[in-house]
């Protein structure tokens, strides 16, 4: 049960801000961190974000060989969302089971998995699949770390974590649009008033 990677972009726009969308399948077995790390660094130098390989790298690796050591699993799905202002590695698998982290002691061999994940990361977390069941673990990075962005793509962000945050809500989809469009417009007058006062 795996899919291919290369040519298989699963959706272009969408949702979110939802640039482009890669995921494979994985069985578990002694391949799969280093396959799921593949996907990762092949997707974001497709798209031309090296500077994010190597964290995406070792946090794809820590989701991937978190799941199968504890959720007693066959396969993940790894996706690795493009979105407008970042990026957004996902580990989905079929166990309801959520994760329980823990402080690692200093002479621990595990248990620090999550903390490298949050570490590495601009935020992550696990949701539950409403869909499909199970859950996904994800981790999210940014294109812009500290630095100044256009306006448009402030814009973009700021309408991207409004739907996430409404979606965590449960608002409905027309109810969380209208919302969002709302916010978006007023946005935009202030930011037409502000460029009229300079």
């Amino acid at each position: 049960m795996r899919g291919r990677v290369m040519g298989a972009r699963v959706g272009m726009g969408g949702d979110g801000g939802e640039l482009n969308r890669w995921c494979e399948v994985f069985t578990a077995d002694e391949t799969a961190a280093r396959k799921a790390r593949w996907v990762v660094v092949s997707a974001l130098r497709e798209w031309g974000l090296e500077r994010l390989v190597e964290d995406g790298r070792v946090v794809v690796s820590e989701l991937v060989t978190n799941v199968f050591a504890h959720a007693g699993v066959a396969a993940v799905e790894v996706s690795v969302v493009e979105l407008l202002g970042g990026v957004r590695v996902e580990v989905w698998d079929s166990s309801g089971r959520m994760p329980e982290p823990r402080d690692a002691g200093e002479l621990d061999e595990s248990g620090r998995g999550w903390g490298i994940v949050a570490a590495l990361s601009a935020g992550c977390g696990v949701e539950p699949d409403e869909v499909r069941g199970g859950k996904t673990a994800w981790a999210r990075f940014s294109k812009f770390p500290g630095a100044v962005i256009p306006v448009e793509v402030g814009v973009g962000l700021l309408a991207e974590a409004m739907r996430e945050a409404l979606d965590a809500h449960g608002v409905l989809r027309r109810t969380r649009e209208l919302l969002v469009a709302d916010a978006v417009g007023r946005v935009g007058e202030l930011l037409v008033r502000l460029e009229g006062e300079r």
